[in-house]
């Protein structure tokens, strides 16, 4: 009788937790679109620690504009991307969807690399706390 209530017990939490899942997909898309579009305030991107863009080439004419405003941001139409693309009840994808990002974000051979989007220590860190606190909420 005893197993047949835990057995109840656990199937309910089991429920709960694949409901609360749900939402905690859109959590994770919001923070990762949160800590992502951080990196043109911030001029570089956090993995572990917040590693700085590589300074700007000067320019032939040398326009003081271009050395007023911060790397990465002329119109803000980058930083403004930074968005959730698909979601599904388990994963979530946040991407841009302008095509130059990827060249910033990954460097080519006449481009450094200004990564703005990638694998973050920080990031997971700050989600895997809040999954843990939905895990002792769900299963306490």
């Amino acid at each position: 009788m005893a197993k047949q209530n835990q057995a109840a017990i656990l199937k309910k939490q089991l429920v709960l937790f694949d409901t609360e899942l749900v939402s905690f997909v859109s959590i994770m898309g919001n923070d990762a679109v949160e800590h992502f579009s951080k990196s043109f305030p911030n001029q570089g991107f956090t993995n572990e620690v917040l590693s700085k863009w590589p300074e700007r080439k000067p320019t032939r004419d040398n326009r003081w504009e271009d050395w007023l405003r911060g790397i990465l941001i002329k119109t803000g139409r980058l930083s403004k991307s930074i968005q959730i693309f698909t979601k599904t009840n388990r994963s979530v994808k946040v991407g841009s969807n302008v095509g130059y990002g990827s060249y910033h974000n990954d460097g080519t051979d006449r481009l450094p690399q200004r990564e703005f989007i990638g694998d973050s220590y920080k990031l997971n860190e700050k989600i895997q706390g809040k999954l843990n606190i939905l895990i002792e909420k769900v299963f306490k």
